[in-house]
């Protein structure tokens, strides 16, 4: 059996108010090529299909297309979980998509999770889950993210003589090391609880959402990483969807199509200006000196301008990147997200209930 892991779509995401819908296409149409040409038997979408949990017209008619046509293919199963970006009452509501079968299988809330087994491989969807939500659940007082999905892999009572694959979106601390994440996950991630590698010791494969680099977690364990890189701090990272065959668990990365790149240029202004680019680019400007319009002259040459910054103005160890992405956001997201790149750390429970009263009473 061949299986498509895919995740974090993030269907409707703009980078620095570019619309990137088109490029979002081109991804969903190579998987569906790809599926038809090497006769795919299950593809995995695991979580984030949306960035926002208000989806935009555009995102939802492209996923409900998406899924249309997935659901035409032959012999095809398909599992959808939910992840933390996404809705789960909407992206669960079955009656919005057109064409559905019963070979489409979702997972949005703990209680969808369960074993469905195709040919001789058992699946196990598991959206994303908070510690509260499984405590809930099981009416229990778990102190830590880790002991409670503990409990929840034991209650899928694993038969490890068979094979078994989950699929699941959540921070996934490596056998060694740690994840690659860009910049902007880490802020993310720093406030969720990273539960190990070795919860998912028994499964011969994991299918995992949530981090947008591809990479290895354990030798059983993969993050399919995002369809396109959405932050310049991602632009030298790969973007690739996996491939698994389940007689012997080999997998192979196949690169996404781009339309355009997302690319780090550095170099002084004037040479800068010698090259033009359609790709979505991010520049570290070399001159000392701050150069008047310099973003003015530079959009002349880069249709599809991020931002700069000056080397100069960089501490040793970091960027002082302090650009935010503004698109569906509260004002106290926001602010936590300016807190982060201020102080490089998130704020404390106390401090984040005394902002929100402040904005609470500003918009009295």
């Amino acid at each position: 059996m061949l299986i498509l892991h895919t995740s974090d779509l993030h269907l409707g995401k703009k980078l620095n108010g570019y619309d990137l819908i088109e490029e979002q296409r081109i991804k969903l149409e190579q998987i569906v090529n790809y599926i038809q040409e090497k006769l795919i038997r299950v593809v995995i979408l695991a979580g984030d299909i949306f960035d926002t949990s208000l989806a935009t017209d555009d995102a939802i008619k492209l996923f409900n297309n998406f899924l249309k046509e997935l659901a035409s293919i032959s012999n095809l199963d398909i599992f959808v979980i939910a992840g933390n970006h996404d809705s789960r009452t909407r992206l669960g509501n079955k009656r919005v998509y057109d064409s559905l079968n019963d070979h489409v299988h979702f997972a949005t809330s703990i209680e969808d999770i369960e074993k469905i087994r195709i040919d001789d491989v058992n699946f196990f969807p598991i959206p994303f889950l908070k510690l509260d939500e499984i405590n809930f659940y099981y009416n229990e007082k778990y102190n830590t993210l880790t002991e409670a999905y503990d409990r929840v892999i034991k209650e899928l009572n694993l038969d490890i003589t068979e094979k078994n694959i989950c699929i699941a979106h959540q921070a996934v601390n490596p056998i060694l090391g740690n994840y690659v994440a860009s910049d902007s996950e880490v802020k993310q991630i720093g406030g969720e609880d990273i539960i190990p590698a070795s919860v998912f010791k028994d499964f011969n494969y994991v299918a995992l959402g949530h981090i947008h680099m591809p990479q290895a977690i354990a030798r059983n364990i993969y993050y399919s990483g995002s369809i396109y890189k959405y932050h310049h701090n991602e632009s030298s990272q790969s973007r690739s969807f996996l491939v698994i065959d389940t007689s012997d668990f080999k997998i192979e990365k196949i690169n996404y199509k781009l339309l355009h790149d997302v690319v780090v240029k550095r170099d002084y202004y004037e040479k800068l200006l010698e090259e033009s680019s359609s790709d979505y680019c991010y520049f570290k400007l070399l001159d000392k000196k701050q150069i008047l319009n310099a973003a003015d002259g530079l959009k002349t040459k880069y249709e599809n301008f991020l931002g700069l910054m000056y080397e100069s103005e960089m501490n040793d160890d970091e960027e002082n990147d302090l650009s935010i992405d503004v698109d569906d956001k509260s004002y106290l997201d926001l602010f936590k997200e300016f807190y982060y790149k201020i102080k490089n750390k998130n704020m404390t429970s106390i401090e984040e209930e005394i902002i929100k009263k402040m904005f609470e009473e500003e918009n009295k």
